[in-house]
């Protein structure tokens, strides 16, 4: 099959085949990719967290900061909205391709964003943060999280108002066990620093792989 998409890509004129679902450095696709040539385009660090201690967690917090957040800050879910909602936020930080973002907020999207527990972060009308989730059989996966704006205490005031639309929403004491943060390699460090923070774990790193035709 592979070596049929290669024929297929040169005589389309394509310059690079792309495997794009993220595989781990033990996965048997890894390993056959690199036996065909193919090559690390990027790399993506995995953190883990307890679901039921990261929500209880962000409870507590909330209680303890409510007094400093903007009144004129609010949260909405994100079925309400399009994907256009929050493009700008996160083609901006490159945090997820633009047509990824369109399909995984569509209805009834296999492995979808969660409509109700992803959400944005309003000051007054405009949007200024966002946090997307999708669920897997044993864990909530953060594909976005991201709050434009400058001031570093604000900025940790929008996460915490993000964390706490979720902490409601979702169910910590369900079948969904641990949360997991996912980033560049090298970039949004800022995500790594918060899974630490709040107790996770890393995971081995994931990688997509691609090859170039020409």
């Amino acid at each position: 099959m592979i070596s049929s998409m290669e024929d297929w890509g040169r005589t389309t004129g394509a310059n690079r085949l792309e495997y794009t679902d993220l595989l781990a450095d033990e996965n048997e696709l890894t390993t056959i990719l690199s036996t065909r040539g193919f090559y690390c385009l990027r790399s993506e660090r995995f953190f883990e967290v307890s679901t039921h201690s990261a929500f209880d967690r962000v409870m507590a917090l909330a209680e303890k900061y409510k007094a400093g957040i903007p009144g004129q800050w609010r949260t909405e879910p994100i079925r309400g909205y399009s994907p256009e909602a929050v493009a700008g936020l996160v083609d901006k930080h490159a945090l997820l391709p633009l047509n990824e973002l369109g399909q995984y907020w569509r209805p009834g999207c296999p492995f979808g964003f969660e409509l109700d527990m992803s959400c944005i972060l309003f000051d007054g009308l405009q949007p200024i943060g966002t946090l997307l989730w999708r669920r897997s059989p044993h864990a909530y996966i953060i594909d976005v999280r991201v709050v434009a704006v400058e001031n570093p205490r604000l900025r940790a005031l929008g996460n915490l108002c993000l964390f706490f639309h979720a902490a409601q929403t979702g169910n910590p004491d369900g079948e969904i066990r641990w949360l997991q943060f996912r980033g560049g390699e090298n970039e949004h460090r800022e995500t790594a620093n918060l899974a630490i923070r709040m107790g996770g774990k890393e995971l081995p790193p994931r990688r997509v792989f691609g090859k170039n035709l020409q």
